[in-house]
């Protein structure tokens, strides 16, 4: 919640609207509905669009107002958008995109959350380890580098306002060569476990705009676990 309310902040204060109206979002592939929970406890008006019945059924016992379908939603409508974990399972990411940005008002604001593929600390682990790809797995159709993914947002018609990277877990390999969590899930899950602490404490303790100062520093070195990009519809 702490990661989703930072989230939210950076959306609004992109947001040029009186500050006595609400503002309104809508999450594309909002899942359970975890994002759209934190939004509505700020304040935010908030919609979901989740095509799997059995997620949305989870979020609508949330009280949230899910659509099965993008079409679904009005055009020209939300100040903000979110797509969390999404792209990279498209097949057709810019068309995606170009179809949120019509539901954004003018100068509406995304957010948009992809692993970030292929990064240099991914390439030094798997070679100090000897593990596989790890990071191509069946379920992802697109594969993202922070370069790609600016240029995607770009081409459909947004101006990149923000850019960040997560903590690169990949160092948890290198500090591990002997004992890789990749192919180990309950190792896997452990080290994602220790990476949101650390996130989390640094919020805790009121290091918030030192944490941003951080994942930008990632992105500009092409490395850390997800690429968060924050866009303006031009």
């Amino acid at each position: 919640h702490l990661v989703y309310a930072d989230w939210l902040d950076t959306l609004a204060a992109h947001i040029d609207k009186p500050l006595d109206e609400p503002l309104s979002i809508l999450d594309v592939g909002c899942g359970s509905g975890w994002f759209l929970d934190t939004a509505r406890t700020q304040g935010w008006e908030t919609t979901g669009i989740e095509p799997a019945p059995q997620a949305r059924q989870l979020a609508e016992a949330k009280g949230l107002h899910i659509l099965p379908g993008l079409e679904e939603a009005p055009k020209h409508h939300y100040d903000a958008a979110a797509m969390i974990l999404v792209l990279e399972h498209l097949a057709r990411p810019l068309r995606t995109l170009r179809n949120v940005r019509e539901r954004l008002v003018d100068n509406g604001t995304l957010l948009v959350q992809v692993p970030n593929d292929f990064s240099p600390l991914q390439d030094v682990a798997r070679k100090v380890c000897n593990c596989p790809a790890w990071w191509v797995c069946s379920p992802h159709i697109a594969y993202f580098t922070p370069v790609t993914l600016q240029w995607l947002l770009e081409e459909a018609g947004f101006e990149v306002v923000e850019t960040r990277c997560s903590y690169p877990l990949e160092t948890a390999l290198l500090q591990r060569p002997d004992a890789p969590y990749v192919g180990n899930e309950e190792r896997g899950r452990a080290m994602y476990r220790e990476k949101m602490a650390y996130e989390t404490a640094l919020y805790q303790q009121g290091q918030r705009e030192l944490l941003r100062q951080m994942q930008s520093a990632y992105f500009e070195q092409g490395i850390g676990r997800e690429i968060v990009m924050v866009g303006v519809k031009r």
